[in-house]
């Protein structure tokens, strides 16, 4: 039996897959960043993207991934790239790794810029995002609930 991870479409019931095993962190940025329950808020952002893949390890949900439109800003075509995570990313770490860097050189093929934002108390990803290549910025207050995020984006060579 092998150990590797694997994208493949997201289907329905990785949702529910998700929210079982949902990091902490994780559950809190959906919240705080959209007002809806965490379940409620990942329905919504598979829904409002136009790419979403989930990530496994035999029978275990690792991360979902999506990817949506900003549109145009300042004349560039702008991604908006998200990523919820398991508990069971602790267990994969190194390939997990290997496939988010995959996953983001994939994003920029289809957008010159990444944007998102990433809550402030979400230390372990802002150190993902940061070893991914993608630049910070200060805080800015985010969301309906009005808690602190920092901006986050990439760029394509």
């Amino acid at each position: 039996m092998t150990n590797e991870l694997a994208f493949r479409d997201t289907h329905s019931e990785d949702v529910i897959a998700m929210m079982l095993s949902i990091r902490h962190e994780d559950r809190a940025e959906l919240q705080y960043a959209t007002g809806h329950e965490p379940i409620v808020a990942l329905r919504l952002a598979i829904m409002d993207s136009h790419e979403t893949s989930t990530l496994w390890c035999q029978d275990s949900i690792v991360a979902i991934t999506g990817l949506g439109s900003l549109g145009e800003i300042r004349g560039v075509e702008t991604g908006c790239p998200w990523m919820v995570g398991s508990t069971h990313i602790d267990r994969h770490q190194r390939a997990f790794a290997e496939r988010s860097r995959e996953q983001v050189e994939h994003y920029l093929k289809e957008y010159e810029v990444l944007l998102n934002f990433v809550h402030v108390k979400n230390t372990r990803a802002i150190r993902w995002l940061e070893w991914l290549g993608f630049t910070m910025a200060d805080p800015v207050e985010y969301g309906p609930m009005g808690e602190s995020f920092i901006p986050f984006w990439a760029e394509a060579d």
